[in-house]
């Protein structure tokens, strides 16, 4: 047998190992659901299922990255890959969560608002999300919710084809796209690829009008320049601030180019504004027409204008996690070790594109054809990670009035393409080859299982799950259907009504909802003892599982809540349970 068959036979092999450990994984999911709220999804599933997933992943990046003779083995890989990176992405829904807490939730309201409706709601501030998928499920006939659940994981790969494809105008080499392509598939930068979010889809975005943006300009085709158009004049209604950024690199952009085209001695002012300037002008036409249309971005900027002016940032990204780390009560080892929990896949991403960078300086290369892409890829990463930095640190007063923490998953966007540049360099040299291909493919695994360890929020992370239940949902809509809303208020703890009333009837619902108040600490039996001497009304509480469990366990520190407060709701006489189902209870307190 010649070796190219062996290889191949070696490669079939393989790709049909791990289907079967991802359809064995999706089996022994599904067939071991959640049925009530589980803290953690990392202990509820069996351990069998992640190492299966997990093997499926080490397989693809394999495949991909060791195998180069014929071009089926690596999009084989790829294909083992990509479900592999699904199916983890699926598996809260698999195992049977209704959805997820948060964000998640009101985004799926918005999606019912234009259903039922047929229209999208005025406070609907990234509409297009919503307008694409509702699209979907009434020409389809789908359910809401689940479409909403699974759509995330099939948008997130627009990002890996994406990333894909500028790769191929940045690099001749084959193996350079491989490893950006592996890179983007088997680590997850963020959460956003698990959550129904716009800010997360239109970041799945980015990619690909950097392509067309580099196409058009090599190609200077009227049918490219119409799609560029297109789809920079609706990037604001995806996000404002991913249109931001966009319009940030496109400056930087431009003067790349002036720059370049001085030193190469190819200066000409006019083709040069006529070529760069165009992108950013659409942009910040379509921008401003998203500020002029919701009016919800001029808070955003007086509170910039205050706090630089003042020069002193109430919201310091610092001050928020010294306050989380007094709370939880961390030691430095606790810290270092969430550090390394959550964020450690970032870091040795960086690492690899730091050196990459420097490697890149080194050789000259942003002087060779093509590879001047690849160093505004660098510098528009640089810069974001810099305005990350001045976030964290307080250096730049004003970042918090945009959720500046959030520039980290833009900063993260490119860095598949300094690790497959890096990776090209790495396989390249002929002295000790196999050694270095296997310890970065190695390193790229690690990277990959320890953001599969960050990706969903746990009590190692000290967070807890986001799970939302069956039962959640039912005492939601019990209480939501049977309070006299006119008298009463409403009252929650983790599990917030408003969110369950855009779930399950929309975000429009909320100018029905009765006043909804917060819950003192231990319910305020510091202060009384009878929670109907703290009430203002006659309340409804709704207390799930998370409120019982969270308070209980990972946030038992915080000293909120604890086992005898949610005892003495049984032994208050002003406290009436008035609806249980064993997941969900909904607590009457009469006003004394």
């Amino acid at each position: 047998m010649e070796r190219s068959d062996f290889i191949w036979l070696i490669v079939r092999i393989s790709a049909i190992l791990s289907l079967i450990a991802i359809a064995l994984a999706v089996f022994l999911a599904s067939t071991d659901r959640a049925y009530g709220y589980e803290l953690s999804i990392y202990w509820a599933t069996s351990l069998t299922v992640w190492l299966l997933l997990i093997l499926g992943i080490g397989i693809g990046l394999s495949i991909i990255l060791l195998y180069e003779y014929e071009q089926r083995f690596w999009i084989i890989g790829i294909v083992v890959l990509l479900l592999a990176r699904i199916t983890i992405q699926w598996l809260p829904f698999i195992r049977g969560y209704y959805a997820l807490h948060g964000d998640h939730m009101t985004h799926i309201g918005y999606l019912k608002d234009i259903i039922y409706t047929g229209y999208s709601n005025s406070k609907d501030f990234y509409p297009l999300t919503h307008i694409l998928l509702s699209t979907l499920i009434l020409v389809a006939d789908l359910p809401i919710v689940p479409v909403a659940n699974y759509s995330t994981a099939m948008m997130s790969t627009l990002f890996i084809i994406g990333l894909y494809l500028v790769s191929r105008c940045i690099f001749e080499e084959k193996k350079a796209q491989r490893i950006t392509v592996a890179s983007s598939g088997a680590i997850f930068f963020d959460r956003y690829s698990l959550y129904f979010m716009p800010n997360g889809w239109s970041i799945f975005f980015v990619p690909l009008i950097f392509y067309v943006f580099l196409k058009e300009r090599e190609l200077k085709c009227i049918s490219w320049k119409i799609l560029l158009v297109v789809m920079l004049f609706i990037l604001p209604f995806f996000h404002p601030l991913t249109a931001l950024y966009m319009i940030v690199a496109l400056v930087i952009i431009s003067i790349l180019i002036i720059l370049l085209s001085y030193v190469g001695g190819n200066f000409n002012l006019k083709k040069i504004q006529k070529t760069s300037a165009a992108p950013v002008l659409i942009l910040l036409v379509s921008f401003l027409t998203w500020i002029f249309s919701f009016k919800v971005f001029y808070p955003n900027l007086k509170i910039a204008y205050m706090t630089i002016v003042s020069g002193n940032d109430p919201n310091k990204f610092l001050y928020r996690v010294e306050e989380g780390i007094s709370k939880l009560g961390l030691s430095t080892i606790d810290f270092i070790q969430f550090l390394v929990y959550r964020m450690g896949h970032i870091f040795v991403v960086l690492t690899l594109s730091f050196i990459a960078f420097i490697l890149f300086i080194r050789n000259k290369d942003y002087i060779k054809k093509g590879f001047d892409h690849l160093l505004i890829f660098f510098v528009i990463s640089g810069y974001t990670m810099f305005l990350y930095l001045f976030r964290i640190f307080g250096v730049l007063p004003g970042l918090s009035a945009i959720a500046g923490e959030r520039f980290l998953s833009y900063v993260t966007i490119f860095t598949p393409l300094f690790i497959g540049y890096l990776g090209v360099n790495v396989f390249s040299k002929t002295k000790k080859i196999k050694l270095k291909a296997f310890v970065y493919v190695s390193l790229l695994f690690i990277s990959s299982i320890i953001s599969i360890i960050a990706f969903f929020p746990a009590p190692h992370t000290y967070e807890p799950s986001p799970q939302v239940t069956v039962c959640d949902v039912q005492s939601a809509s019990w209480v939501l259907s049977n309070m006299d809303r006119n008298s009463s208020h409403l009252a929650s703890i983790l599990a917030r009504a408003d969110r369950f009333s855009d779930l399950l009837y929309g975000v429009s619902h909320r100018s029905f909802l009765p006043p909804t108040k917060y819950i003192g600490d231990h319910f305020g039996y510091e202060r009384e003892n009878y929670v109907g001497l703290v009430v203002e009304a006659d309340t409804y509480i709704i207390i799930n599982q998370i409120d019982q469990t969270v308070y209980t366990t990972v946030w038992a520190p915080v000293g909120r809540f604890n086992e005898i407060d949610f005892y003495r709701l049984y032994k208050d006489f002003s406290v009436l349970k008035v609806y249980s189902n064993r997941g969900g209870d909904v607590w009457l307190v009469r006003k004394l």
